[in-house]
């Protein structure tokens, strides 16, 4: 249940961001990355602590964007956002338990998957996916029960647990 609590917190910084920026400037990018026109506002790291038990980290950039990434980042203020961090944490705990109990300990997956292909940027788009072994170039065509990725590739549908995805 560890890959699909990563959707469940992309949601909630997803509708935290959406109340403070224009619509349509934010973009889900599989599996982990939230985006503000493209550039990466937000991060998502899970660990599990023991069995059963997970620490879950969020962190959105409100009014200070870091420097020197080997990717473009963005932060709030750069798109209209007035609101102070406790504002943007209030505001993300309030989504947060939405979706968490929208998810239910998995038995609400599906809609969780729905609303995450629905924020998402690529989602039917060709994409290339690096993995450890080389790159695949295909489809985006949404993600399976288990958070995989799923790449139409040649015709055939593959599912992706890990990579990076470079949007085309």
């Amino acid at each position: 249940m560890q890959p699909q609590l990563s959707f469940v917190a992309a949601l909630a910084i997803h509708e935290t961001a959406s109340g403070f920026v224009k619509s349509g400037a934010i973009a889900l990018k599989w599996p982990n990355d939230c985006l503000l026109d493209g550039a990466k506002f937000s991060g998502i790291l899970i660990e599990s602590l023991k069995p059963g038990l997970v620490a879950l980290g969020m962190g959105i950039n409100v009014s200070h964007a870091p420097e020197g990434l080997p990717y473009k980042a963005a932060c709030l203020s750069d798109y209209g956002c007035a609101a102070t961090p406790l504002e943007v944490h209030t505001k993300l705990d309030e989504a947060l338990r939405h979706w968490l109990s929208v998810w239910n300990l998995g038995a609400g997956f599906a809609d969780i998957r729905a609303g995450w292909t629905a924020s998402c940027g690529h989602m039917g788009k060709p994409i290339t996916v690096r993995l450890p072994e080389g790159e695949v170039q295909g489809q985006f065509t949404g993600l399976a029960e288990d958070g995989a990725m799923l790449l139409k590739v040649d015709g055939n549908t593959c599912k992706i647990h890990a990579g990076d995805v470079v949007a085309h």
